[in-house]
Parts: C-alpha cells; structure tokens; sequence
C-alpha cells in the first residue's frame, strides 16, 4: 500500500460504500496534484484522469507512470520492476523514487509491469499479509491503449459490471485471475492502468462482471 497503515484502508473504500473515508496525508516526495489524482482515481473506480501532458522521462516509461511512481513509491516501501537488473526504467526508479527494489514480485508493496506481457499471474503478487490485507501490493500497469471510450463507472454489485473494452493488451487469463481473487476479499490488489498521460484504477473491491470483459 502506498499509505501509512493508519489510513490505508480508508483509501481503498471507494466513495459509494458508505461514509466517505478520511483523507491520508499527501507524500513527503512527488506532486501533491498527482497524490489528489490517485486518491480521486480510487474513489472513482473506471473513471479516466488525463494529467497534463509532458514527455516521458524514459523511453517506455510513460509520463504518468513516472508520477505515480514518485508520489505513491515513499521510503520504507518497496517495488517490483518488470526490467532487467541494468535496464533504463530500473535506474530511473531506483533513483527517483525511495522505494526500495526486490527481486520477486511476492515481496512489493508497489508492483511496476512496463508491458502487459510481463505481467506475473496475479497470484504471484502480494495479495496481504493474513491478518493485515493493507499489505497488498499496488499493481501499476501500463497499457497499449487507454482511449476516451472508456466512460464507465465499475460496480460493487456483482454482475452489474461494465466491459473495459478500452483496456487493450491484457493477458487472456488476467479478468478470471482477478474474478477468482474476489473470492477472498478483503484480500487482494488495487490496479492503476496507465497510458502516456491518462491513468484509471480499479480497487480490490469493485466487481467486474468476467463475461463482459475484453482482453488481449
């Protein structure tokens, strides 16, 4: 999680699932602007956020990767990166932001897929300490595509879902890997989707219809 454990929870309660939570405090390191975006981006599950736009700081490292990275990455935390030990993007995430890197996945608080394709099966990631689920990781995937189509809000009632269909480039495997971890909430892994500037997150605890989606 990329909040203190006193307020951790609060943020991974989306807005409509009772009284709003209280506001963690923004981060030492990064854009307060980008902390706000992140937060709204949670409560507002499939909702798109566009930041302004800028190059990226890396070649494929996208500008809105890099921000999340910097502002939700903090001391004490630690982050997966999907590169080779030597890689441009590793470098850059092992200096600008105070994460420490691990070797495995299993052990991130924060877990970095540059490409789909490289994304580790889910049950691989830490899903959260068994008697605290605030330990998840948070997963950061960069997608191919993330067009103005998706309009949706994602629902907690089950089967009342809405397909992604602007959510290109997943792993065939990955909605059914996702359906079978809501099966052990309150366990389980918050998702932020980025391309170029543009981000939307999906909590662990909004439901999305597996028949609905679209992948690959």
């Amino acid at each position: 999680m990329w909040t203190p454990a006193t307020s951790s929870v609060a943020l991974r309660t989306p807005r409509y699932a009772g009284r709003p939570p209280r506001r963690p405090q923004p981060p030492r390191r990064g854009s307060r602007r980008m902390f706000e975006i992140a937060w709204d981006a949670l409560r507002t599950p499939g909702l798109r956020f566009d930041l302004p736009s800028s190059a990226p700081p890396v070649a494929g490292l996208y500008p809105a990767t890099a921000a999340l990275c910097q502002t939700l990455a903090l001391a004490g935390r630690s982050l997966w990166v999907d590169q080779p030990r030597h890689s441009q993007i590793r470098r850059w995430c092992h200096r600008h932001t105070e994460a420490r890197l691990v070797a495995s996945p299993a052990q991130a608080d924060f877990t970095l897929v540059t490409h789909p394709s490289r994304l580790p099966p889910l049950y691989h990631l830490n899903i959260g300490d068994g008697s605290d689920p605030a330990t998840a990781t948070t997963l950061l995937i960069q997608l191919p595509m993330l067009d103005y189509q998706l309009e949706l809000i994602w629902s907690t009632d089950r089967g009342k879902g809405s397909p992604p269909r602007a959510l290109h480039g997943l792993p065939h495997t990955f909605w059914h890997q996702r359906e079978e971890l809501q099966e052990m909430l309150p366990w389980g892994i918050d998702i932020f989707f980025l391309h170029d500037c543009s981000l939307v997150a999906l909590p662990r605890t909004v439901h999305v219809e597996g028949s609905l989606l679209l992948s690959g």
